[in-house]
């Protein structure tokens, strides 16, 4: 792959730097495979980069916007709060 598209892909672009990161993926997510998350998950560890990954099992690309999510994901989007609001506003 040519060094002009690997913005394209972003495990290919880990450095130390790079700030923490909270994954949150379907298991079963037709659009991007959980697989990605896992590996730039595990990059991410590699460069010593604090990195949380959450697989919502048997759950698809956009779960957190069907009818009830808040309701039966409420602590992993109170997870997901937390870690932006840190970001944001501890940084």
């Amino acid at each position: 792959l040519p060094p002009s598209e690997h913005a394209l892909f972003p495990q290919l672009l880990v450095t130390p730097e790079w700030p923490r990161v909270l994954h949150i993926h379907g298991s079963e997510d037709t659009a991007v495979p959980a697989q990605s998350s896992r590996a730039l998950h595990a990059r991410l560890l590699d460069a010593k980069v604090e990195s949380t990954l959450r697989i919502v099992e048997g759950k698809e690309h956009v779960f957190d916007l069907r009818p009830g999510a808040e309701a039966a994901f409420s602590g992993l989007f109170d997870e997901a709060a937390e870690f932006l609001r840190a970001a944001l506003l501890d940084a």
